[in-house]
């Protein structure tokens, strides 16, 4: 990417996030969206630092959330983010944890073999001290595009193997979210997502002591039910495939209600 380029997109991301101010662009390299147009450049990792992520030099509780747009909290266009993790933060916050950072890596339109090239620039560029905690997301746009659940199940144990090699203590497998257009691939999406879920709680999680946990998205944000759809929930938290602000708020709500439950936020 030319510097004029730099510049360019620096400009447009500073001044475009309604949501929540941008505090700084970070720029990578050899990482490559695979989604169709909603990444904010095609050829270099983005870390977007947000008012949420003002990096305390000397956090108590460090945390990354890696993965594509839903990580990022991407809402209807590229101008409009809310990140579950300014939530995860915020509740820390007003809980008295006020130590507790938590900085966004998501990328929009990534699949998760680009991932586990991702993670290792990611947890190069964030430095120290090491993250205490690591929440990983991904695989619905695998699913989209039919990639095998058996692929993806490698990559997500790859991309956590890598944070625990990096000195990362807990990792946190969030499952693939339900989304609206489920019923649109019959049951080949349905059936899909269930297979990687059951792998990261079943497998992945249960083969660990306890340094990888997974938490089901459907506890925080239930599309559909036994009777189908559930009308207020989609109406409230979706946007699409994507999630409304509520939606997003709601899912750092679980996650940081999650961690507090497992004591993975006191502070020495």
């Amino acid at each position: 990417m030319s510097n004029s380029s730099v510049g360019s997109l620096s400009s447009s991301l500073l001044s475009s996030s309604s949501s929540s101010s941008v505090d700084r662009i970070e720029f990578g390299s050899n990482s490559v969206c695979a989604d169709t147009g909603c990444a904010p450049d095609q050829g270099e990792a983005v870390k977007i630092v947000r008012g949420h992520g003002k990096v305390n030099k000397t956090p108590q509780v460090r945390i990354m959330a890696f993965g594509d747009s839903l990580t990022a909290g991407y809402r209807t266009t590229f101008q409009e983010y809310t990140p579950y993790a300014a939530t995860v933060e915020a509740e820390a916050a007003a809980a008295g944890l006020d130590g507790v950072k938590v900085e966004e890596w998501g990328l929009p339109g990534e699949i998760t073999e680009a991932m586990t090239h991702r993670i290792d620039e990611a947890l190069e560029m964030a430095g120290l001290p090491v993250y205490d905690i690591a929440i990983i997301l991904g695989g619905t746009n695998d699913l989209a595009r039919r990639i095998p659940p058996a692929d993806v199940n490698a990559n997500l144990a790859q991309i956590h193997a890598k944070c625990h090699a990096a000195g990362i203590l807990t990792t946190v497998a969030l499952g693939i979210p339900e989304h609206y257009q489920m019923h649109k691939f019959g049951g080949t999406f349905a059936t899909a997502r269930a297979e990687v879920n059951h792998f990261l709680e079943s497998e992945l999680a249960a083969s660990t002591d306890g340094n990888v946990i997974y938490l089901s998205l459907d506890d925080a944000v239930t599309y559909f039910d036994a009777d189908g759809l559930k009308r207020h929930d989609a109406e409230l938290f979706w946007a699409g495939i994507h999630f409304t602000a509520a939606g997003y708020e709601r899912i750092g709500k679980f996650v940081f209600d999650a961690l507090l439950q497992r004591g993975l936020l006191s502070q020495p």
